[in-house]
């Protein structure tokens, strides 16, 4: 008897199977298997309008300390070197500080997607950006990204403080962080000019004796 109740249960057992293996199976009797989809729709995480460039208001002596270096190092160029095209050099560096400190910069939309980075309708994809570090700035942090692009190599974005740690923790999820220390050229300019005001008349001339001795050690 205890073997006839077995052999109904067994049946039944095997009958719940038969559906499940069926289910796996498609109408032509082969498996189906569901892949998830290699790429991804562009979906914004994150949106935000920033100036397209760090950009900080400058005094009016700051723009003559400028006019009045450029002139002196353009005629020092010039007399000592021979050389036009150097000082034609140095006049083009100061007309691109007075133009970065002079006029304000445009406002730019920025978007972090789940794809990339956007900016102004542009997209960065994931694969296109190799490592990012965020520095802070005077008015606000700035999110410096390395691209494996020839141009643009590196994006230069500033963020607001409040959304620092939502890009931070989204970007790490794709790309590394890494802190590069390269010196900015415009900044160090920016610096120079800043170390000699025109109202401290003895650093002007002290700063070109200096320039223009060792312009004549080296023409020797």
């Amino acid at each position: 008897m205890a073997e006839d109740n077995s052999q109904p249960q067994q049946s039944m057992e095997l009958e719940k199977e038969i559906p499940q293996a069926e289910s796996e199976t498609g109408s032509g009797g082969t498996t189906e298997k569901k892949e998830k989809p290699r790429f991804e729709k562009p979906r914004t995480i994150l949106s935000w309008d920033a100036p397209s460039r760090y950009f900080e208001p400058k005094s009016p002596t700051y723009f003559t300390t400028l006019f009045a270096l450029t002139a002196a190092v353009a005629l020092i160029l010039f007399v000592l070197c021979k050389d036009p095209l150097l000082a034609i050099a140095a006049v083009g560096i100061g007309f691109v500080l007075f133009a970065l400190n002079k006029y304000e910069p445009p406002l730019v939309s920025y978007e972090l997607l789940n794809t990339g980075i956007r900016v102004q309708g542009k997209d960065y994809e994931w694969e296109k950006l190799e490592s990012f570090f965020i520095k802070e700035g005077k008015t606000m942090p700035i999110l410096k990204i390395k691209t494996w692009l020839v141009y643009p190599s590196e994006l230069e974005i500033q963020i607001p403080k409040d959304k620092q740690e939502t890009i931070e923790t989204e970007l790490l999820r794709h790309i590394v962080y890494r802190e590069e220390k390269k010196g900015d050229l415009a900044q160090s300019l920016d610096n120079v000019i800043e170390t000699f005001p025109l109202n401290s008349n003895a650093l002007i001339p002290r700063a070109l004796r200096s320039l223009a001795g060792k312009l004549s050690r080296k023409k020797k």
